[in-house]
């Protein structure tokens, strides 16, 4: 069953793919379609190669994501962190948890 997040941000096999832009105008949509990526028996997989923007309370929504499915023993996939993904997590200093969940 095919899960829509963002319109036709969501790719086949369990990945989704993040928007370029993630703010408050929605992260609520990203909180709602990682809750349903807790649901699935899907890989806990996320493409971040397009962001350009991530903001302090999107990343927040990911770590509390990531925090949860860690504690199921499942552990989320970040793919291709772009240079702003990267560079927020970074800046608020978590890049281990970055390298921790970063595909090799």
């Amino acid at each position: 069953m095919e899960k829509t997040v963002m319109p036709d941000e969501h790719l086949s096999g369990g990945l989704v793919k993040l928007p370029a832009v993630i703010d408050l105008s929605n992260v609520s949509a990203l909180k709602a379609m990682l809750v349903d990526q807790l649901n699935s028996l899907d890989p806990l997989a996320i493409d971040c190669t397009a962001v350009t923007r991530i903001t302090t309370p999107a990343v927040q929504v990911l770590l509390s994501f990531a925090k949860t499915t860690a504690e199921e023993g499942r552990p989320p996939v970040l793919h291709n962190p772009s240079e702003a993904f990267r560079c927020a997590f970074s800046e608020l200093g978590l890049q281990d948890q970055l390298t921790q969940w970063s595909a090799s």
